[in-house]
């Protein structure tokens, strides 16, 4: 069977369910059952969440995961349930989370298939990206809601990810309730170059990415007044990152953030402190793989990955058509691409740190 494990040290300086417990989450009933539900299987249902990130691999990875005979998934691929704009659960009174709330919600509308309710050796999980990207709200009501789950995330070189969105976006109509004009929704192609419809004006990937740029400095994502190594990991980051998610500049929110959504160290630091501070080590509950190894070696990704859910191994069986981006548009320029580069490099150099990666990971500079 599977144990939920966190770290019983950190736990045993806590009052009950600790502080993170009362300051975002709200039970009605037997707050024990907050950390291990009673029937057990709800500790399996799911038991992990495939985060992110978006356009690193995620429905590849979600089609590999499925292919285990003790692993199943909720009612499709993304559940989006968590998402801050779709999370509904929050009591208006206190501005908590309602957990036994979401919990039915969970068990009633999302994870149907039974198998994990009847053999006490099947999980499941669901994947959707935006939650890495959206740290801030996700992982608290994430780990709110379901405080046993462990965390599985795929990252791809951030320049080729925020390329890869653009194109993703030109590709598919994105379907997004309220505030949008048909004509803002509408994408078109035209000779190898898409026009996205925004006032009549014809949005590159080069402006799509300075919009979001423009976002990062508003926010003070981006600045110049504290110097770079007193800002990186300090409290200002931290807010201004927070600020980033939250800004609504309507086009800009509408183009999914290609610039911010590659900053992942940023994503990660805030998902591993929300794992601390319900006493549960990163190390072992956060899984990261990289997109490039999945391509390059997906037998052994997959296997890491079973490795770490504590399952028995399973045979792979991997399409050779999986994990190609069809890009509409001619490549990115050259320049940009150096630009973007040097941007995110020292972003890129804290992430290694961060989680111990040897020179065998790095994506290239040049």
């Amino acid at each position: 069977g599977f144990v939920i494990d966190y770290n019983d040290g950190d736990m045993m300086n806590y009052n009950g369910n600790g502080p993170f417990f009362e300051n975002h989450c709200q039970m009605t009933h037997d707050e024990s059952q907050w950390m291990v539900p009673d029937p057990n299987w709800q500790s399996r249902t799911p038991y992990f969440l495939l985060i992110g990130a978006k356009k690193a691999g995620t429905t590849t990875l979600f089609s590999w995961l499925r292919s285990h005979p003790q692993i199943v998934s909720g009612i499709r691929k993304e559940l989006l349930y968590f998402l801050p704009d779709r999370f509904e659960r929050i009591s208006p009174e206190t501005g908590k989370v309602q957990v036994e709330k979401v919990r039915q919600d969970l068990y009633q509308d999302e994870f149907v298939d039974p198998k994990t309710r009847i053999h006490p050796d099947t999980i499941a999980f669901e994947a959707t990206p935006g939650y890495l990207f959206l740290s801030t709200k996700s992982r608290i009501s994430i780990l709110c809601s379901v405080p046993w789950v462990k965390l599985l995330v795929t990252l791809r070189d951030p320049v080729d990810r925020c390329f890869s969105n653009y194109n993703f976006l030109l590709d598919y109509q994105v379907k997004r309730k309220g505030g949008l004009s048909i004509s803002q929704k509408r994408m078109k192609q035209n000779n190898g170059t898409v026009l996205l419809m925004h006032l009549g004006k014809t949005l590159s990937f080069e402006e799509m990415v300075e919009m979001d740029f423009a976002d990062l400095r508003e926010s003070g994502v981006i600045q110049d007044v504290i110097p770079p190594e007193k800002f990186a990991g300090s409290a200002e980051e931290q807010e201004a990152w927070t600020r980033y998610q939250e800004m609504d500049n309507g086009m800009s929110k509408f183009l999914d953030r290609p610039v911010g959504r590659s900053l992942y160290v940023l994503q990660i630091l805030e998902w591993q402190r929300g794992l601390r501070e319900i006493g549960r080590d990163p190390a072992t509950e956060m899984l990261i793989v990289r997109n490039e190894d999945m391509k390059r070696d997906p037998h052994t990704v997959f296997k890491e990955i079973i490795w770490w859910l504590e399952l028995p191994s399973h045979e792979l069986e991997v399409s050779k058509d999986r994990m190609v981006t069809n890009y509409r548009t001619s490549p990115m320029k050259n320049e940009t691409r150096k630009m973007l580069h040097h941007f995110f490099e020292p972003y890129n150099q804290r992430l290694y740190h961060l989680l111990g990666w040897d020179k065998t990971k790095i994506w290239r500079t040049d």
